[in-house]
């Protein structure tokens, strides 16, 4: 008899490990508590299944011109020249925040009233322009780029008709001042991308300011008056960005509602 209860038990046991293993059950309860080989590392975030950021929604009730359809928002941290940088675009109808990054803006801050040489960055709302840079232009751009040569300039000469515009020193007339205004070759660091973040344009006012970009970051931990941000998430601008593209620039987040564009 015990050696038939034996046979029994082994049959039972043999059993239970088949079905186990067929997947009829599980030493873990229900399968999704079985650890992997992914546990404890992070979940790739997907903004377009999280549900809607208070952000977010403040971005979608401004009152940002019909043709938006990507967004940079700049603000200010209270801890000098150091920023966070949005990005968003807007898909079915809702504005999405698909990235952010730090970077950093003009050594004195931000000003609406931004004046030439004064080292900070024009607060408010802006059209972003002309995509350029000392580097190739990346795969898959929406707009066109400029790869900067040796003759590319961007205008200071409060006495030219082409101030705060990119021109060819080839071209200018004779008495030109090209000393007032960039270089852009020069700039082998920052401008590796750029875009021209449009202030004071459509009239340009000289004296007013000139060269106010969106660049990687350079050397310092402050810009002249411009926007940097690492070169990687310049990068992902590039390939971002449209004809429709716009930027605010605020002191700090609870100053965007008070923008008008």
């Amino acid at each position: 008899m015990m050696k038939n209860l034996k046979k029994a038990i082994c049959i039972t046991l043999t059993a239970v490990v088949s079905f186990c293993v067929l997947g009829g059950c599980s030493l873990w309860g229900d399968p999704s508590d079985k650890p992997s080989k992914s546990a404890g590392e992070p979940t790739p975030y997907n903004p377009y299944k999280e549900e809607e950021t208070e952000l977010e929604r403040r971005v979608s009730a401004l009152p940002l011109p019909e043709d938006a359809d990507v967004m940079y928002i700049v603000a200010g941290t209270g801890e000098g020249s150091e920023c966070r940088f949005y990005s968003f675009v807007k898909t079915n109808g809702r504005w999405m925040n698909v990235w952010d990054t730090n970077g950093y803006i003009g050594k004195n801050g931000i000003d609406p009233d931004r004046a030439e040489d004064s080292g900070k960055t024009p607060g408010g709302f802006f059209r972003m322009g002309e995509a350029f840079g000392l580097g190739k232009a990346p795969d898959k751009m929406n707009v066109p780029y400029h790869e900067v040569t040796e003759d590319d300039y961007w205008d200071g000469d409060n006495n030219s008709d082409k101030y705060n515009t990119m021109v060819k020193a080839s071209e200018m007339p004779k008495g030109w001042n090209k000393d007032a205004g960039e270089h852009l070759i020069d700039f082998t660091i920052p401008y590796q991308y750029c875009v021209n973040i449009e202030f004071n344009r459509d009239p340009a006012v000289p004296g007013k300011g000139f060269a106010i970009f969106l660049h990687c970051l350079g050397e310092n931990e402050y810009t002249g008056g411009c926007v940097a941000i690492p070169k990687g998430y310049m990068i992902k601008v590039m390939k971002q960005l449209t004809s429709n593209s716009y930027m605010a620039i605020v002191g700090n987040l609870d100053e965007l509602e008070a923008l008008v564009y």
